[in-house]
């Protein structure tokens, strides 16, 4: 799970009525771990010890309905869970594809959201900083994204 703390898009109404609108956002946050402690003995700094980047393209094709694709990279710490200490660095990106229902309300400058997609991810250790751990490896995973918000 990843929280957008800044974002930026495009300047335009947010419920036009006249066709497709293009949007970029660009997002600067940090990266919650559903379950940081994947692995027995392992254990992934949560939130991220460096800031979550994302660049999304999107088209809303209705007032109702829209696509967008994303590209997410995060990197922080792994660790040791016994006798706690830092192993290395472990880094992903991701490309996801989502479809997204908007609602407008009133004037149509408060416009809720929910979308629901997946994609592709590919994780990596690397930085090594523990060289007496025998651990390593990278290596590619299916993901699923949802989430919800609102423009204005």
């Amino acid at each position: 799970m990843a929280l957008s703390g800044v974002a930026w898009a495009l300047p335009a109404q947010a419920a036009n009525d006249f066709g497709t609108r293009p949007y970029v956002r660009l997002g600067l946050g940090r990266a919650l771990f559903l379950s940081p402690s994947g692995s027995p003995g392992l254990h992934l700094t949560s939130p991220s010890s460096q800031p979550l980047a994302d660049l999304t393209v999107g088209f809303d094709l209705s007032k109702y309905w829209g696509i967008e694709f994303s590209v997410d990279y995060m990197k922080t710490d792994l660790d040791a869970a016994s006798p706690r200490h830092t192993l290395g660095d472990f880094s992903s990106i991701a490309g996801t594809a989502a479809i997204r229902l908007r609602y407008p309300l009133g004037d149509g400058r408060f416009v809720p959201y929910a979308f629901l997609g997946g994609g592709n991810g590919f994780g990596d250790f690397s930085g090594r900083k523990n060289f007496t751990y025998p651990i390593g490896g990278r290596g590619w995973s299916l993901l699923g994204v949802a989430g919800a918000g609102a423009e204005f």
